[in-house]
Formats: structure tokens, C-alpha cells, sequence
């Protein structure tokens, strides 16, 4: 996986401030590469960082598992989010939700900032349906 072959390129004091490993930031379905409609890289590593390995996966379960399409039932993404976390293997599904919040508030944010308001309404939406379907 991207985040455990990132670990050894943390110092020891960057590991001490907090940080777990280098995630992309944008694992969206944009940045990666597919063939045979198989994912088999991944691209666009510009707004890669320090940090903890739930916020790409908060990003990521957003973006791929369509959470807060209002097409796809409740449930559906329930067990979608359960399938994700598990193949990941360490973490819980409410951390994800917890850091998908986050990064749906970061959005929200800066689309108001760069007066993008399709983008902070589309997080918006996304945020309210989390928040009244995931929230634990």
C-alpha cells in the first residue's frame, strides 16, 4: 500500500509531531490510472504532504464510494464504507467518516474561498448526507 511504503520516509521527528506517513491528498478517482478499468497507479502527487493516513482514506471513501449520491441508498454506502474499511485493515469505519467530514469541511471552505460555488454547495450536500446518514 502507498501509506506503508511511505513510513520509512518519515524522520523520527516528524514521526514525534504526529504525522504517520506521507499521503497524497487527492485520491480521487482522477489521479489514478486504470487499465481494463483496473486502477494501477497513481498520478498527481503536488498536493502530497505529511500527515495521517485516515485523511486520504476519508478523501478517497468520499470520492469512490459516491458517499452522499442520493441515488444510491443509505445502506448501499453503508456497506460500501464497511468493504473499504476493511480491505484497508486498520482503521475503523467512523475514523474514515470523522476524517471525511473534515476534508468535506476543507472543500466547503475553499470553494467559498475561491468563490467556487458549485464546489461548496456539492461538499455541502455531501457534509449534510454524511452527517445525518454515517455520523456516529
Amino acid at each position: 500500500m502507498i501509506h506503508d511504503a511511505s513510513e520509512g520516509l518519515l524522520s523520527a521527528q516528524v514521526h514525534e509531531a504526529g504525522f504517520e506517513v506521507v499521503y497524497h491528498n487527492d485520491l480521487s478517482p482522477c489521479n489514478f490510472v486504470f487499465r481494463q478499468q483496473i486502477p494501477v497507479a497513481i498520478i498527481d502527487f503536488d498536493a502530497a504532504s505529511f500527515g495521517r493516513r485516515v485523511y486520504d482514506l476519508g478523501y478517497a471513501a468520499w470520492l469512490w464510494l459516491q458517499i452522499g449520491d442520493e441515488e444510491i441508498s443509505p445502506r448501499e454506502q453503508v456497506r460500501r464504507l464497511a468493504l473499504f474499511a476493511n480491505a484497508y485493515g486498520e482503521l475503523e469505519c467512523s475514523a474514515i467518516v470523522e476524517a471525511m467530514l473534515v476534508r468535506q469541511t476543507i472543500i466547503i471552505q475553499q470553494g467559498r474561498r475561491v468563490a467556487n460555488n458549485a464546489m461548496a454547495e456539492w461538499a455541502q450536500a455531501a457534509r449534510i448526507w454524511t452527517l445525518r446518514e454515517l455520523a456516529v
